[in-house]
């Protein structure tokens, strides 16, 4: 559960997409998102997995599904 802690996810209706990264990356997600680990998905909990996913990486790139 620990994982979970610090995990915003936001929805954007024009890729009808659901967006996870931590609350430490809010500004540069909306103005630099490139730049920040961030995981998408379908539903909330399938972004904020994917997220996670991509942390573990640490490769900096997002995981799209």
């Amino acid at each position: 559960m620990e994982d979970y802690y610090g995990v915003l996810t936001t929805y954007n209706p024009y890729t009808k997409k659901w967006y996870a990264f931590d609350n430490g990356s809010v500004a540069d997600y909306f103005t630099n998102p490139h730049k920040i680990i961030c995981g998408s998905g379908n539903s909330a909990i399938n972004a904020i997995n994917n997220y996670l996913k991509a942390k573990k990486n640490k490769n900096n790139e997002s995981i799209n599904v």
